[in-house]
């Protein structure tokens, strides 16, 4: 996903078929227009892992993500359940050296020592 992409809403369980403009329908079905959409796909899982796809969207109008998430939470489209979420970013990861008091048992140390 880029980095300027400031997403909407999360769908996941979306048939792996899914196009852009297939999901812009399923928008516009509820009144809903939007801005931009990323599909994603993971191509390289066993078959049997490649029944769903999952979408980053921005909406035009953001005060209409909660309607949306109301009427398209749990729907079914061509057999899949789809979840529709309230985009939250993941939290950036932190890197602590094992150094770090908080990290003594990797080294094999109790906080004690490590703080000396």
């Amino acid at each position: 996903m880029s980095r300027c992409f400031n997403p909407d809403l999360f769908i996941a369980g979306l048939p792996i078929e899914t196009t852009s403009a297939e999901l812009a329908e399923i928008f516009a079905g509820i009144n809903i227009e939007m801005d931009f959409a990323e599909l994603m796909r993971n191509r390289s899982m066993g078959r049997e892992r490649m029944k769903t796809a999952i979408a980053f969207l921005r909406l035009k109008d953001k005060t209409k993500a909660e309607a949306a998430i109301d009427l398209l939470n749990g729907a079914e489209r061509d057999g899949c359940k789809i979840v529709v979420r309230k985009y939250t970013p993941k939290p950036k990861a932190t890197f602590r050296s094992p150094a770090h008091p908080w990290n003594a048992h990797y080294a094999g140390e109790t906080e004690t020592e490590a703080g000396q």
